[in-house]
């Protein structure tokens, strides 16, 4: 059998090709995981990249401004929907 290579952009590349209600449905499969490894990491980063460049408002779960560490960071704690030009939790 042969090892599947490592492929550190996986799931940008899956995401790219979703539409914007088959990521929130991605997203919110995940709320209330308490689970953590670095594959759901690069699964956060690439839907956040992903509502991002959607043109919707995200500021009701992402943090663009990049908070007291200076990094942009998304909440997972509420599952959201898409309500006329935002996405909201």
């Amino acid at each position: 059998m042969e090892k599947e290579q490592f492929n550190p952009n996986d799931f940008r590349e899956r995401f790219s090709e979703y539409s914007i209600e088959d990521c929130i449905d991605a997203f919110n499969s995940d709320v209330g995981n308490p689970g953590w490894v670095s594959a759901r990491g690069r699964f956060h980063a690439a839907l956040m990249e992903r509502f991002l460049e959607s043109g919707y408002d995200c500021s009701s779960f992402i943090d663009v401004d990049g908070g007291k560490h200076g990094a942009r960071s998304m909440s997972v704690s509420k599952k959201i929907r898409i309500e006329g030009d935002k996405i909201i939790t």
